[in-house]
């Protein structure tokens, strides 16, 4: 039996990952995500990171609140990425004891310095596109379960929409980039 807060905030996060499919510019694309998963759970504050394919780092696009500035960015090397690529699923502050001794206190750190309880990857054909942090519930409520649950359904769908997302961006570059050539053809 849901209560019917839990009911109203899996319709929410129902109807938005509908919507991801909808939505191809991909900055609209990731304050839509960070915006509607803060807002729908009700957390304190949430960080988007996104992979840049040239570097391979994770960069922070979204935050929430907008003002947020105390995200930093994380290369492939950094502890949190191969850990959470390992887990593909979502990453606890409470997970953090079973993890082997030699990455807790760093992982543990990261928690700390961004004020967060739970990271999100966003996994896309086994590929780690990004991840999303939260840091804890205004309500003062833990994580359940069912936002677990919601959550990783909700980042299915965000995956395959930031996937999409940067392809419409390549087309866009091509489209444009001809259109440059043909401009100096003419001129």
């Amino acid at each position: 039996m849901l209560y019917p807060e839990r009911a109203s905030y899996y319709g929410e996060l129902r109807k938005h990952t509908r919507e991801l499919s909808t939505i191809l510019e991909i900055e609209v694309l990731l304050d839509f995500i960070i915006e509607r998963v803060v807002g729908t759970l009700g957390s304190s504050l949430g960080y988007l990171y996104v992979l840049n394919e040239n570097s391979g780092i994770y960069e922070c696009k979204a935050t929430s609140p907008k003002e947020d500035h105390l995200q930093k960015n994380f290369d492939s090397e950094n502890v949190i990425i191969p850990t959470l690529q390992e887990r593909k699923n979502v990453l606890l502050e409470e997970d953090l004891v079973a993890l082997p001794s030699e990455v807790q206190d760093a992982i543990q750190s990261i928690f700390n310095q961004l004020r967060i309880e739970l990271i999100l990857p966003l996994l896309f054909r086994d590929r780690m596109v990004g991840f999303l942090c939260l840091g804890g519930k205004l309500s003062g409520d833990i994580y359940t379960n069912l936002d677990i649950q919601l959550l990783s359904l909700f980042s299915d769908g965000a995956s395959i929409a930031l996937e999409n997302a940067k392809l419409f961006q390549q087309v866009k570059n091509i489209k444009d980039y001809n259109e440059r050539i043909l401009q100096g053809m003419r001129s």
